[in-house]
């Protein structure tokens, strides 16, 4: 739950795991996902992609 689902696509760029079995079982899967799509999920949180969305926010909040 929380801020982990916007972190990790469940099954496509990641798993999300509450127990020690599921992060075991999970580790055993990990060659199954795709480093492409893990890529491209990444640049949502590059450097440059934080500060537009920052000064988006910024600029937004300056104009209310």
């Amino acid at each position: 739950g929380g801020s982990r689902a916007e972190l990790v696509r469940e099954g496509k760029t990641g798993y999300l795991c509450t127990t020690d079995g599921e992060v075991a079982a999970a580790a055993l899967r990990a060659g199954q996902l795709s480093s492409d799509d893990c890529r491209e999920f990444s640049q949502m949180f590059s450097i440059q992609t934080m500060v537009d969305k920052y000064d988006d926010l910024y600029s937004q909040l300056l104009k209310d």
